[in-house]
């Protein structure tokens, strides 16, 4: 019996990067992506004005997006959810 049969599949994984795509104050975002995916699963709609805040907050809306609860998706691969900051444990 393989993984099709009884309906198993294995766990997704993502990973969050943040790249410097605009100039300053602000020029820091986050995008999360799934192992051997092309494109990203979410993508921050805004700047951030360091590279670790960009990364909390990526870190973050990770946790949020794929913890115990996940956020509901919205149809297709991406996803309606608020990053107004970190979000809090």
């Amino acid at each position: 019996m393989n993984g099709q049969q009884t309906g198993w599949r294995p766990p997704r994984r993502f990973s969050v990067t943040v790249q410097r795509l605009a100039r300053p104050p602000m020029p820091w975002t986050w995008t999360i992506h799934e192992d051997d995916a092309t494109e990203p699963y979410h993508r921050s709609s805004r700047f951030y004005g360091s590279a670790e805040e960009a990364w909390a907050v990526g870190r973050a809306m990770l946790t949020r997006l794929t913890g115990p609860n996940p956020v509901t998706r919205t149809g297709g691969t991406r996803c309606e959810v608020s990053e107004g900051g970190p979000i809090p444990n």
